[in-house]
């Protein structure tokens, strides 16, 4: 090219080489800057009169009065020694469009972004799974309210005999919920129940069953539905005092629990893992919100909600001592103790359910019902000793 431009500032081109050329020169800016670099050598760079030995050819054009053979060979030869230090220098055209700096900086950044917004994705679709369970709890809350609003302001009953998970079984029969509906809100998505039932070897899980299939279960299969009767959810049982066996009472309390996520035994004893290992519960109280748990105490009422005072997974030691179980599990009663059962079935006085708030309210929200101490202070009245 650099032949071509120099013929092009000797004519020596023909018509058709100095179009396609001058068309060329329009259009690419780094070519005009190489033609005006020859241009300068064969003008001179101070513009003497007289060509300068840089540029042998010029003089001898000037000498003869022509062009000698050979002169444009001659002339890009010493063109491009001239021009030899432009070559290390990246032209505008042909500079690529990213460096290796640039790709660094790029792949850095995308780094950081992704170790900012990785960690949080797991993170949110926990919170979303747990919010969800919140949202269940909260419908069955809702259910056992009525349930209790029917039967003496008595949640559902559960026999020294009976497994925790009854709860699901008397909801039903009362009429406060389908089985079709209690079955999909007993599940907690993020529980991971199909997990449990996979490494058990179960095949089939029956939630919230009627009364006509647990009479007609036995063995494996009754040991089964108890399992799983109640899905994802603990249940609070009894209380023994003073040699009775007492039924829970609604009590207005954000301090009282009536359900939780199911806790699972380990080393470090009962302990939820509906939300990870060590993650906490959510927690529906008597006051109708529900609230996650990182601990399984009770603040200023009960150290443990899993367990009662002697550490057993068993009824309650006492109106304060709360006790959540496992669906299979009883409140293992003593013989020496006398089981008291609600009274007939009587309707309460009009009353609406909670509202079943997300948020936590202060421990005094609401009238207190009954006189005593404790989170469950209301009365023994409307209760019977059962017949042996």
């Amino acid at each position: 090219m650099r032949e071509k431009l120099v013929c092009y500032l000797l004519g020596e081109l023909d018509d058709a080489e100095r179009a396609a050329l001058e068309a060329r020169l329009a259009n690419e800016p780094c070519l005009r800057k190489e033609l005006e670099q020859i241009r300068s050598c064969l003008e001179g760079s101070h513009n003497e009169d007289e060509p300068t030995a840089d540029c042998p050819e010029a003089a001898a054009l000037a000498a003869e009065g022509g062009c000698p053979e050979g002169l444009a060979d001659r002339t890009a030869g010493a063109i491009s020694k001239a021009l030899a230090i432009h070559d290390g220098v990246d032209s505008p055209c042909n500079r690529s469009r990213f460096t290796f700096v640039d790709v660094c900086v790029a792949a850095g950044v995308l780094l950081a972004v992704s170790a900012m917004v990785l960690p949080a994705l797991p993170q949110s679709r926990a919170s979303a799974r747990r919010a969800l369970c919140q949202d269940n709890m909260r419908q069955i809350g809702q259910a056992l309210f009525r349930y209790a609003d029917n039967h003496g302001d008595f949640y559902p009953v559960i026999g020294p005999d009976e497994n925790a998970g009854m709860f699901a079984v008397r909801l039903v029969e009362s009429g406060q919920m389908s089985q079709r509906e209690l079955q999909r809100l007993l599940w907690c998505r993020a529980s991971g129940l199909q997990d449990q039932l996979r490494e058990s070897n179960s095949q089939f899980v029956v939630v919230a069953p009627t009364a006509q299939q647990l009479q007609q279960a036995k063995g494996e299969l009754l040991a089964r539905i108890r399992r799983w009767m109640a899905g994802s959810y603990a249940y609070r049982i009894g209380y023994i005092d003073n040699g009775r066996y007492l039924p829970i009472k609604y009590f207005d309390s954000s301090r009282s629990p009536l359900l939780s996520d199911a806790p699972t035994y380990t080393e470090h004893g009962w302990v939820s893992v509906n939300h990870g290992v060590n993650g906490g519960q959510n927690v529906l109280h008597q006051d109708g919100h529900v609230r996650f748990q990182v601990r399984c105490d009770c603040p200023a009422v009960d150290r443990d909600m899993f367990v009662n005072y002697s550490g057993q997974a068993a009824a309650g030691e006492g109106k304060s001592d709360i006790v959540v179980v496992r669906s299979d599990l009883t409140p293992g009663v003593p013989r020496n103790v006398t089981p008291v059962v609600p009274a007939e079935m009587r309707v309460a006085s009009p009353r609406r359910p909670p509202s079943g708030r997300t948020e936590e309210p202060s421990a005094d929200n609401g009238p207190n019902r009954g006189s005593g101490s404790g989170p469950d202070s209301g009365s023994d009245s409307g209760l019977v000793r059962a017949t042996k």
